[in-house]
């Protein structure tokens, strides 16, 4: 289970890592191509700087004719009717003409010079940003390369583990083949002595308690020992035993005759001694009740006590005259 989870938290891990290369490598591109972005702006921006200098200093050329024309026009209104005026107001109006071409040229080279100069500053942010981005993820690949790295050293030592555990399973495996093989064996030779025991000696239905069986084992390996001090071999103690078994069996079962014969006769007994008890305290009671009678016709008083536990009987009676009393007892 360990092991399944580290393999997973590593693919998780490198998958995570290519994702952060694969982004590094988009970045890069990107930053390489803002470099390229912001050469071509630098570029430009020098190609204009080089044609706005350019123009400029046509400026001036034309400013400088321009006052020359100017002058000369003015030299020409005082002349008055110099013969070229006409060609210096012609010269005056191209200079004029580039003049104003050259200007138009130099806003327009401004322009493009601050549209570079955005795009340069533009580029700078992007690639500042881009510098920063690349920074995180190089840090990231770090960490993630650092975990990987233990995760590795993890995998490893669970391997080892594993490798380990399946070489104490093999060994564990081994001793329970073996212990198995032992108990078969000796499950096996269990089973022949009890064959060897079953027909030297059969099963008993109701067999005796542990104690006793054993009691008679030893009495009965003593006899066996005696007879083999005899010289008897083991087929005559096998014959023996099986007689002794046998009027064993004869013995036990006139013995359990026996046993029921004398609960039947006790069972009997004690039946005739109840009834035999009965007859006796009726017989004592119907005396007492005639001897009673007796008394009281002829004109007597007494009484009668029979203890049979004793065997005494004891009488007392007082006569009619004297008024006195006298008892009885003759034992």
């Amino acid at each position: 289970m360990t092991i399944s989870w580290t393999w997973l938290n590593c693919r998780q891990v490198q998958a995570e890592i290519q994702e952060a290369e694969t982004i590094l490598r988009s970045l890069e591109s990107t930053e390489r191509q803002l470099s390229e972005e912001a050469k071509e702006a630098r570029d430009g921006e020098e190609s204009a700087r080089r044609a706005l200098q350019a123009l400029l200093g046509d400026k001036h050329r034309a400013d400088e004719q321009a006052r020359a024309a100017a002058a000369a026009v003015a030299a020409a209104r005082e002349l008055r009717g110099a013969p070229h005026l006409t060609m210096l107001t012609e010269e005056l109006n191209v200079s004029k003409e580039k003049l104003r071409t050259l200007t138009e040229k130099l806003e327009t080279l401004s322009a493009n010079e601050s549209q570079y100069k955005s795009k340069i500053d533009q580029s700078d942010v992007q690639i500042r940003s881009v510098k920063n981005k690349l920074t995180a993820a190089t840090t990231l690949c770090r960490t993630l390369n650092e975990e990987i790295e233990q995760e590795q050293l993890k995998m490893d030592r669970a391997l080892t583990e594993r490798e380990t555990y399946n070489q104490k399973l093999s060994q564990d495996r081994s001793k329970l083949a073996q212990v198995a093989a032992i108990l078969e064996e000796k499950r096996a030779h269990i089973d022949k002595l009890i064959s060897e025991a079953v027909k030297l000696c059969p099963r008993v239905e109701n067999p005796r308690e542990r104690s006793i069986v054993t009691s008679e084992l030893k009495k009965t390996q003593l006899k066996l020992n005696s007879l083999r001090s005899d010289g008897l071999t083991k087929a005559q103690v096998a014959e023996k035993l099986l007689e002794v078994g046998r009027k064993y069996k004869r013995t036990k079962n006139t013995l359990d005759k026996l046993k029921y014969l004398i609960d039947d006769i006790k069972a009997t007994t004690d039946k005739h001694l109840n009834f035999c008890h009965k007859m006796q305290t009726y017989i004592a009671r119907r005396v007492q009740y005639c001897f009673q009678s007796i008394l009281t016709l002829r004109g007597y008083s007494g009484r009668m006590e029979v203890e049979h536990g004793r065997g005494v009987l004891q009488v007392w009676c007082s006569g009619r005259e004297a008024g006195g009393r006298g008892a009885w007892s003759p034992g």
